[in-house]
């Protein structure tokens, strides 16, 4: 798709796998930037889901990000369920937690140190053990 629209990336476009999101700062740049789009779509003989396209949205949730006049921001029902998932008891339910916090990362102050413990008590749990989903989900994980 990067291919197909090389000359929009950035400018007016934005590509994640199979998601399209264009953007302008009026709407007369926004409706020559959809004209474009749209031009470029039936040049390469691709189709686009009516269903799951929104025009003309003043916010958007895109990638896990709320997109809107004022910025980009974390989507706050992720953050809900993050912050709402209970204690890991599992070396799998820990490593799933760590997981989701990584997509975080880049806006959250000293990432790396704060999740050190975490990890450190992943690899403590699964030591000596082989580290898949299947032995991570039955390896115990105590917090005492």
């Amino acid at each position: 798709m990067e291919d197909c629209y090389e000359e929009l990336l950035y400018q007016i476009l934005l590509i994640w796998i199979d998601d399209l999101l264009i953007f302008a700062n009026t709407i007369e740049e926004y409706l020559i930037a959809l004209e474009r789009l749209l031009d470029l779509t039936n040049v390469f003989g691709l189709k686009l889901s009516r269903k799951k396209s929104k025009l003309y949205q003043k916010s958007v949730t895109w990638c896990g990000k709320v997109i809107d006049e004022h910025g980009i921001h974390h989507d706050p029902s992720r953050i809900q369920g993050l912050s709402s998932m209970p204690l890991p008891s599992t070396a799998g339910e820990l490593q799933l937690f760590i997981c989701a916090t990584n997509w975080m990362r880049d806006s959250l102050i000293d990432y790396t140190r704060v999740v050190h413990p975490l990890q450190k008590k992943l690899d403590g749990v699964l030591m000596g053990k082989r580290k898949t989903k299947h032995v991570a989900s039955g390896s115990p994980c105590s917090w005492t």
